[in-house]
């Protein structure tokens, strides 16, 4: 994990527990390889600003066979490891947060592990383990669905409502046409 540019160092700089948050970040990297520390601003709830480092990377969730990477963000707070950071899904444009019992829904994170924070018997790498665990059962997110994906239900609504026009002339053996609909969807009715 490289800790060493300017902008990281600044802020790890004004970290309460700077050695200890570096060993941690050290950990992470060690386990999380993925995990890629940068630097942010973060608003809290009452409009108040401060700078401070962020964790920003993937976590790899197991789930109906199979496999999804998450993104997620951790803010660490000044006082970290011993506070516990603010976890948030980071949701792609073609992603939407699933609200759950681990998940509100603006994607934050909301885990035991975090409620029950206690450094150093609580650290990141046992949270992104959690983390993990909690999204197989539970995940926080899916796919949005795409305009072409609409309800298989509309397309009959629609397509039994047909109506061929041929211009009024038929015959009286004729045959009424028929429209067939093809769709991997139909065998769900």
């Amino acid at each position: 994990m490289d800790l060493s540019s300017e902008k990281i160092q600044r802020i790890l700089s004004k970290y309460k527990f700077h050695d200890v948050a570096v060993e941690e970040l050290q950990k992470i990297h060690r386990i999380y390889p993925g995990m890629a520390p940068s630097t942010g601003t973060f608003t809290f709830s009452d409009s108040t600003q401060k700078d401070l480092l962020k964790l920003i990377g993937n976590v790899p969730v197991k789930y109906d066979g199979r496999s999804y990477n998450f993104p997620i963000q951790l803010w660490l707070m000044d006082s970290f490891p011993f506070t516990p950071p603010i976890c948030l899904l980071r949701p792609t444009p073609n992603m939407v947060i699933r609200e759950g019992k681990h998940v509100d829904a603006r994607g934050r994170i909301h885990l035991p592990g975090l409620h029950n924070w206690d450094y150093p018997k609580s650290s990141v790498v046992g949270l992104l383990s959690e983390m993990i665990a909690k999204f197989e059962e539970d995940p926080p997110l899916s796919s949005k669905t795409t305009g072409d994906n609409k309800d298989p239900h509309e397309l009959l609504a629609f397509v039994s409502n047909l109506q061929i026009n041929d211009g009024g002339i038929r015959h009286h053996n004729q045959p009424i046409n028929k429209v067939s609909v093809i769709g991997e969807d139909l065998e769900h009715f």
